[in-house]
């Protein structure tokens, strides 16, 4: 709630004066912290903690929310955190589909998180098993 009051006030200070560059850089830091608030909070709330169809419903949800968390240039600085979630909701999302016998879907979901990060081992090991 602070963030967003912070974010508000911000927007009134940037109405009165546009031309003020501080400002309008102090704007685009707040904006981008609460997008990834949000996100992440979403994120929390979808990642998957009971039966094999909600999980896979969970981390379905969890890896559209940080996909799009992941393609927003104005979060950059939190490239490394998104990155993180994002190949391990991939790799868990892929291990749910494979215990459902999906396995066409849990390979995709297993090249993706390869691509998300090439530098661990547990996605290149998962598509090493097919």
């Amino acid at each position: 709630a602070a963030l967003e009051e912070i974010v508000g006030l911000l927007e009134e200070q940037r109405k009165q004066r546009p031309e003020d560059k501080a400002i309008a850089t102090k704007l685009a830091v707040a904006r981008a912290s609460l997008t990834y608030r949000q996100g992440m909070k979403q994120v929390e709330a979808e990642w998957p903690t009971a039966t094999a169809a909600s999980t896979i419903q969970g981390w379905s949800k969890a890896v559209e929310v940080l996909e799009g968390l992941y393609v927003q240039p104005q979060l950059t600085g939190y490239k490394d955190r998104i990155v993180e979630k994002l190949y391990a909701a991939h790799l868990n999302y892929g291990k749910a589909l494979q215990a459902a016998g999906r396995n066409y879907e849990a390979l995709g979901q297993y090249q993706r998180a390869l691509q998300i990060d090439k530098s661990r081992p547990e996605a290149l090991d998962a598509l090493k098993q097919f």
